[in-house]
């Protein structure tokens, strides 16, 4: 899927998307300042989890720990 944030796609592991994540500071005209971009961010905390693939029933929410 092509977005404004770029391309869009969705993980069949985890039914999530991987898409571009932007790291941005507040400046001092009420805007922001982007510091870094990671393209192509996989959904990393569900995929160690969730199977979608081999497990097609699976209804769990998973809360992500940090």
């Amino acid at each position: 899927l092509k977005s404004p944030e770029g391309e869009v796609t969705l993980n069949p592991q985890s039914h999530h998307v991987v898409h571009t994540v932007n790291l941005a500071r507040v400046n001092n005209k009420h805007g922001f300042t982007l510091l870094k971009t990671f393209p192509n961010v996989p959904p990393s905390d569900t995929i160690q989890v969730c199977d979608l693939i081999k497990n097609p029933d699976q209804a769990t929410q998973y809360t992500p720990k940090f």
